[in-house]
């Protein structure tokens, strides 16, 4: 059986930024959306090859709807990745997690699609 495999070949450091573009979330929801969710795996492969690695996961939303709530909303996505890989036996001292609501857009918020890319997930790496 053929298989489609994603590998990102950039080298994992200090300061590194993973952008989880292959993780969306439904739109108000920390629920991945259905057909993203094997992507969770690669993540979970990452940790594993990287014994050293910590990392902080930032969770971001797009401008729809009220700041207060979209900033608990991020949280609450960051908290998804973080449980997944806790329990799939990751360490929860390798993983701090924070909310930026919609403060750090990474593309314009003024369609749908657009919106759409902006419910995502990232990694920094913060230790090795």
């Amino acid at each position: 059986e053929n298989k489609k495999v994603l590998l990102n070949l950039k080298e994992i450091k200090n300061n590194s930024r993973l952008i989880l573009d292959n993780i969306l979330f439904k739109r108000s929801s920390d629920e991945i959306l259905q057909s993203f969710q094997k992507n969770l795996n690669n993540i979970l492969h990452i940790f594993n090859n990287e014994k050293n690695i910590s990392v902080l996961i930032e969770g971001h939303t797009d401008n729809s709807g009220d700041f207060n709530e979209n900033l608990k909303l991020s949280e609450k996505r960051a908290n998804v990745i973080r449980d997944y890989l806790i329990k799939n036996g990751i360490n929860k001292k390798r993983i701090k997690t924070k909310g930026y609501g919609s403060l750090k857009p990474r593309y314009s918020n003024s369609s749908e699609e657009t919106k759409r890319l902006n419910r995502r997930v990232e990694i920094l790496i913060i230790d090795q």
